[in-house]
């Protein structure tokens, strides 16, 4: 037999020595089968052919990497979402035969040591390399670097630290089309200078102590680029808008100070902006009215281009390990809410709340019609609403509160119908609230609170006239 998968089945048990002879199976799939067993079940050491190893999403095996499993030639080995634990055995580092290695959402620790040899012939073998969500510590090596055919490297959710920018996408090394970093304690410069870097297609190192970032201007494959939570400090870096061909750039919560630069408008291609949670300063650019990407977003896509990844074996068959999907972070609406990046294409947002941001909103953010969520809370913002909001057909979700805004609330806003979520209050705002079927809809007494006594609408008598 060649392939086998019993995928989303009810095992429990895999006592399978008298039924599996030896080198019976080449691709095996137990996902997802409730499996319980304290360890990696034994008789797998004796599929001494097996080149494809899923036992993913078990949540009940138990127990450390054992060593007989670290010697097998496997090409893809997915132990991912299970309770195995302890360090990862040096022969693991020895086995120049697998290509794809998935531990992710286990409770691994201890330092990564996967240096395959001495050369770059001996240590190419990984194509994927997915270790996020343990408790591995200690920084990365060398052994990373050299891994000459690795395209996505997930080390997120750990607690690495060091500086890991020393070696990785450095000038003498490959550098992976995915990089995830995300929630450890990096620190030092997010710092890209090798000319094998062009093909990158994400890299995601929030949550991190990154205090400087330094980006050439030929990565022209980037669309993701996730600096959150970190400690970039100073302007925003002027390298972050020579970028073009980025579709998400969150640099939300770090230090940055001063103006938004309006040459961010060159980034055409955007759909999500978030410039949240620093000290920025001045007005809010009229070219960010020019975002072509939250002008005439593209349709329900992918946002990111996995689908252009050819994956160096082949796993075509039924249920065999494929790309992660990566997920995104953002504050949508009114929580952070993790999106697909399967449809990641539908989402827009321009996201400047909680910095120091002053003067009037610029109408020219009104031209942005596909634009869902729009938040420039917590600013200092004055004068009145834009009428041309009413413009932006696709909204969602705006937030305007915790602002100096003053005026009506422009009548254009009732033609919005899709709008869900809606907040205003804690400005100057005054008039009658504008009707429209959705419009009447939002009727949170919340949404309009500490505004102008004049303030008034249906909205906020029904919403009373409920409570009595």
């Amino acid at each position: 037999m060649e392939s086998l998968f019993l995928g989303r089945n009810n095992l429990t048990s895999t006592n399978a020595n008298q039924m599996a002879p030896k080198s019976a199976f080449y691709q095996l799939s137990l996902i997802s089968c409730n499996i319980s067993s304290d360890g990696i079940p034994i008789w797998l050491a004796n599929q001494t052919d097996l080149a494809v190893l899923d036992l993913s999403s078990n949540r009940r095996i138990t127990g450390n990497f054992p060593r007989w499993l670290a010697e097998q030639p496997i090409n893809e080995l997915v132990l991912a979402d299970n309770l195995l634990q302890g360090t990862l055995p040096p022969e693991l580092a020895s086995n120049g035969g697998i290509q794809t290695l998935d531990l992710s959402e286990n409770n691994f620790e201890g330092e990564i040591f996967l240096n395959r040899g001495t050369n770059e012939t001996e240590q190419s073998g990984y194509s994927m390399l997915i270790l996020s969500d343990n408790i591995f510590t200690g920084s990365l090596g060398t052994h990373i670097s050299n891994m000459s055919y690795l395209f996505y490297l997930d080390l997120s959710r750990n607690q690495l630290s060091g500086e890991a920018f020393v070696f990785l996408c450095q000038r003498s090394y490959s550098c992976p089309q995915y990089v995830n970093l995300s929630f450890n304690t990096f620190h030092g410069n997010i710092s890209i200078y090798s000319g094998k870097a062009y093909s990158l297609n994400v890299l995601e190192v929030a949550h991190n102590r990154f205090s400087n970032i330094y980006l050439p201007r030929y990565l022209e494959e980037l669309q993701l680029l996730d600096l959150r939570e970190n400690r970039i400090s100073g302007e925003i870096p002027a390298c972050l808008a020579q970028i073009s061909s980025l579709q998400i750039l969150s640099v939300g919560n770090n230090f940055l100070r001063g103006p938004i630069p309006s040459n961010l408008s060159n980034l055409r291609s955007l759909q999500i902006l978030d410039l949240s949670g620093n000290k920025l300063r001045g007005r809010v650019p009229n070219h960010l009215g020019n975002l072509r990407g939250m002008i005439h977003a593209p349709p329900d896509s992918p946002i990111l281009g996995f689908a252009q990844i050819n994956k160096p074996i082949d796993s075509a068959w039924v249920s065999g390990p494929s790309i992660p999907t990566p997920w995104f972070e953002v504050f949508w609406k009114t929580h952070n809410e993790g999106l697909p990046n399967n449809h990641l294409g539908l989402y827009t947002l321009l996201d400047l709340s909680n910095n120091q941001l002053s003067g009037e909103i610029p109408n020219s953010l009104g031209n942005l019609r596909s634009l869902k969520v729009l938040n420039l809370s917590h600013n200092s913002l004055s004068g009145p609403i834009p009428a041309s909001f009413g413009n932006i057909k696709e909204l969602e979700s705006l937030d305007l509160s915790h602002n100096n805004l003053s005026g009506d609330i422009p009548e254009s806003m009732g033609t919005l119908l899709q709008i869900t979520n809606l907040k205003l209050s804690d400005n100057n705002l005054s008039g009658r609230i504008p009707t429209g079927s959705q419009m009447d809809r939002m009727n949170n007494p919340d949404s309009y609170a500490n505004n102008d006594a004049r303030l008034c609408g249906m909205q906020i008598l029904n919403r009373a006239m409920m409570w009595r």
